[in-house]
């Protein structure tokens, strides 16, 4: 959905020259390309005789979601390919090696993170009604929990501002135009 690997091979190559293995993208590239950091670690620390410093891991992660958050693009027609077969209302997935910070960095940057928030709550909805099992969602878009929630609890900056059936969070119209 997006093209990630430029980015990521620039940022390992960046991360991993730094802790003392001299190494450009197109190397990382040819090196890492599908790997998650797990798979990575063990043939970076083979190659320099010894563990990555402490932190390293944390720091290689970070700059890679900053990365990712700035740069990726998304592939071609996935945008309108995800839209379309929502629009049918088919079920699909995305499945990555990315870690989850990873691919919101990248859903948030391409414009994504809508439609995979979609594809979440419809999952979630089928599950509620089909398999009768509770559950206990955070989410910031209101309208979008409020459409999924049997009861809502409400909380601004940690604190529960009202509770209530959803038809009543919904029909409150201070809470409609301070929320929704």
């Amino acid at each position: 959905l997006v093209d990630s690997e430029g980015p990521a091979a620039r940022v390992c190559a960046e991360e991993i020259t730094r802790i003392g293995w001299p190494m450009t993208a197109d190397d990382s590239m040819r090196l890492f390309v599908g790997c998650d950091l797990p798979a990575m670690l063990p043939i970076i620390e083979t190659h320099l005789g010894r563990k990555v410093p402490p932190g390293w891991v944390d720091v290689l992660r970070a700059r890679m979601i900053q990365a990712l958050s700035q740069e990726v693009e998304p592939m071609p027609g996935a945008s309108d390919t995800l839209r379309a077969v929502a629009a049918l209302g088919l079920p699909y997935r995305v499945a990555s090696n990315s870690s989850h910070a990873e691919m919101a960095a990248k859903f948030a940057r391409t414009g994504l993170a809508p439609l995979v928030v979609q594809e979440i709550f419809r999952i979630l909805r089928s599950i509620n009604e089909n398999e009768h099992v509770s559950m206990l969602i955070v989410e910031q878009n209101a309208a979008l929990a409020l459409e999924l929630a049997d009861h809502v609890y409400l909380l601004e900056t940690g604190r529960v501002v009202t509770s209530g059936p959803s038809a009543m969070v919904q029909n409150d119209e201070t809470l409609r135009r301070a929320y929704l």
